[in-house]
């Protein structure tokens, strides 16, 4: 009894040092051996993606190519990895426009069954996609379903997370800076909103803890003033993931 309430204790003290930072702080945690799905009050919050949508295009790039029983494409692959390891945004434009915009969002609420994960709003700009809304609940649970290789195939989960886990270092904080003994494979997003004056920086991850791969997904978001700057984000993300995951990983 005491190892499943042990994660809800980690997630309750993220949930304190979230009520503490300015804006607002959302966390949610799965541990994909059970699927369930742990969050503060924040985790239901919506909130524009940023860079973190960039997981679901891939995602959907690879569903397509298998759709189309074929592999990627020279420039396909180029752009997923620019995309993911350098959050490299022309690379996303041209993917997110390929796999047709809002068609991206409209397939992972199918797959996953999402449902505050809405598309930019109309009149969308083709380099929108970071305009995406969603929670960080939501995120997490698209997380676990790419964990568990729902949407796409177990080789092309293994080769998103295998790009994920080669993120470039100054790219990396938040999970990354909360895992020790594993390399997780992670995606940041962070954009300062120019219409709301507030800084959005979010930190996502898949964690390997021991034995059990890919056991913890992990989402970080947070919206707060801009004149905080991004460091203040990322040291949320930072501290807020050393908390809600266990020591072990």
């Amino acid at each position: 009894m005491q190892a499943e309430e042990a994660p809800a204790d980690r997630l309750a003290e993220a949930a304190r040092y979230a009520d503490g930072r300015a804006g607002k702080a959302g966390v949610a945690v799965v541990d994909t051996t059970t699927g369930k799905v742990l969050g503060n009050d924040d985790s239901a919050a919506a909130l524009r993606t940023a860079s973190i949508i960039k997981v679901v295009i891939g995602m959907r790039l690879f569903a397509l190519a298998e759709q189309q029983h074929r592999a990627l494409t020279p420039a396909e692959q180029s752009d997923l990895q620019a995309m993911i390891r350098a959050s490299d945004n022309d690379a996303a434009d041209r993917l997110w426009n390929a796999l047709g915009g809002p068609a991206v969002i409209a397939w992972i609420r199918q797959v996953t069954g999402v449902r505050s994960t809405q598309p930019p709003q109309p009149p969308a700009q083709p380099t929108d996609w970071g305009f995406t809304t969603t929670t960080a609940r939501d995120m997490a649970v698209i997380l676990t379903a790419l964990a568990h290789a729902r949407g796409v195939s177990a080789a092309h989960r293994d080769a998103l997370l295998a790009e994920m886990r080669q993120v470039v270092p100054d790219q990396r904080w938040g999970v990354g800076d909360a895992v020790h003994q594993a390399n997780p494979a992670v995606k940041n997003g962070w954009y300062p909103d120019i219409d709301e004056q507030v800084w959005r920086v979010h930190c996502t991850g898949v964690v390997d803890d021991g034995p059990h791969p890919n056991r913890w997904v992990i989402v970080v978001t947070t919206r707060y003033p801009s004149d905080l700057g991004m460091d203040y984000g990322q040291e949320t993300c930072s501290n807020i993931a050393a908390r809600a995951l266990p020591p072990t990983v």
